[in-house]
């Protein structure tokens, strides 16, 4: 008898793809696969080469409220990421019923026998426990996403979203970890989990406790050690590395003639949610001219038309094949908002990163590429043009920020990735009809 899984997340790239290389996997080894998102992100998961069927979860934005644009140039503008990320999830959590109530309709067509959730569905997990369906959890960014009241304690690696180095720890910060840790807890509880518990209510759900609602349960973490810091896990929690594919798709004529015909060149985004503003956009764009480098820019959202792009700059609005962008011979770099797939495809391409983070956990990610001996950071809120083009010389010039990538993509890959995600699935799924 064929298995069916039904594998859900929000509507963002970033998230979604995760969990497409999943399904095509599952699919490969006998599965009947359907994924579920938003009315928002279906056209994207039909234009895919996978062509995995797609079920809706009914739209995510409107009715009400701040729009998904207004909060992706609110949440860029913002210079806290810790409060960036909360906002983003508060969002979210006020759309929890649209999403519990989409995700029921979903079960009942798909009839699965395991649900894969991304982990910022919320609204589908509980659905999913709700109809008793087995849940596997995958979260496509950095172990600062799990909460760490389910995560052992240590207090020797920097607080999550503090913005500090591993190396900048000092004796003090180990004194006080156990009340900063305390402290985000009940933060959390009081902001993000008594949301959560308003809109369980409008469907009659009991409320229950943000950190641990769904501990125990298979989660699958997008990343590796030793990018990601070392620390000790539970045992339900597995780091399997990138979602990365076998080969990377091979580039048009035109983009391989252009990369090839020039000075070296570094590959930009800022990624497919950042609204960035002239302030910092102006001071970026003076920083990257140079007759020295090229830059190939892939930028959804259209830049502001006063804006004066250098010669050198040549903005694309989508490139087809990112990662064979980023390993063609003549790139030498990249330059990221260090979302978690961009850099894991920089360093599995063994390009260095200049990192730009702009919310949520991508400051998380720099450092982590910075401690890694392979990026350089900076700063949104002080970006200064002088600083923008030495950081890009050096990625393209100093070979010290070379030397750790091949070890470093080694240790991203042996992690398994799609396979190893999917093992633990299919594990998950066989140890519920026992």
């Amino acid at each position: 008898m064929t298995r069916s899984a039904l594998l859900v997340a929000i509507p963002l790239q970033g998230h979604l793809h995760p969990l497409i290389m999943q399904a095509a996997e599952l699919r490969a080894r006998g599965w009947d696969v359907t994924v579920a998102t938003h009315t928002e992100a279906l056209a994207s998961v039909a234009a895919r080469p996978e062509k995995i069927p797609a079920v809706s979860l009914g739209p995510l934005d409107g009715e009400g409220g701040i729009s998904w644009e207004a909060l992706e140039a609110e949440v860029t503008r913002e210079p806290s990421f810790i409060r960036s990320s909360t906002r983003i999830m508060g969002w979210l959590t006020q759309r929890w019923t649209r999403t519990y109530d989409g995700m029921l309709q979903a079960l009942e067509t798909v009839k699965p026998d395991i649900v894969v959730a991304d982990l910022a569905t919320v609204g589908a997990q509980d659905a999913a426990v709700s109809a008793r369906i087995p849940v596997v959890l995958n979260n496509a960014d950095l172990l600062c996403m799990l909460s760490v009241a389910v995560l052992p304690p240590v207090n020797d690696l920097p607080a999550f979203f503090s913005g500090r180095s591993r190396h900048d720890v000092r004796w003090i910060d180990r004194t006080l970890a156990p009340v900063v840790r305390a402290l985000g807890i009940a933060g959390a509880s009081a902001t993000l989990g008594r949301q959560l518990n308003a809109q369980r209510a409008l469907r009659r759900l009991p409320p229950v406790n943000i950190h641990t609602r769904m501990a125990g349960r298979p989660t699958l973490v997008n990343t590796a050690f030793p990018l990601e810091y070392p620390r000790p896990l539970p045992p339900w929690v597995h780091l399997v590395g990138p979602m990365l594919p076998d080969a990377a798709p091979p580039l048009d004529e035109e983009t391989s003639a252009w990369l090839q015909s020039g000075p070296p060149v570094i590959y930009a985004s800022l990624g497919t949610v950042a609204r960035a503003g002239p302030e910092l956009l102006a001071p970026l764009l003076q920083g990257l001219r140079s007759r020295h480098f090229r830059i190939l820019w892939s930028s959804r959202h259209p830049l502001p038309a006063a804006l004066d792009v250098p010669s050198n700059v040549r903005i694309v609005p989508f490139t087809p094949s990112a990662l064979g962008v980023m390993q063609h011979p003549n790139v030498r770099g990249v330059l990221s908002h260090c979302g978690i797939n961009t850099a894991h495809e920089s360093v599995a391409s063994e390009k260095p990163v200049v990192g730009l983070p702009l919310f949520a956990d991508q400051q998380e990610m720099a450092l982590r590429l910075v401690d890694a001996g392979v990026g350089v950071m900076l700063d949104k809120q002080k970006l200064d043009p002088h600083a923008v083009n030495a950081a890009v010389t050096r990625v393209i010039e100093d070979e010290t920020l070379r030397a750790p990538l091949a070890a470093l993509r080694v240790a991203l890959l042996a992690a398994g990735g799609v396979r190893a995600a999917v093992d633990i699935i299919e594990s998950a799924a066989s140890a519920e009809a026992a």
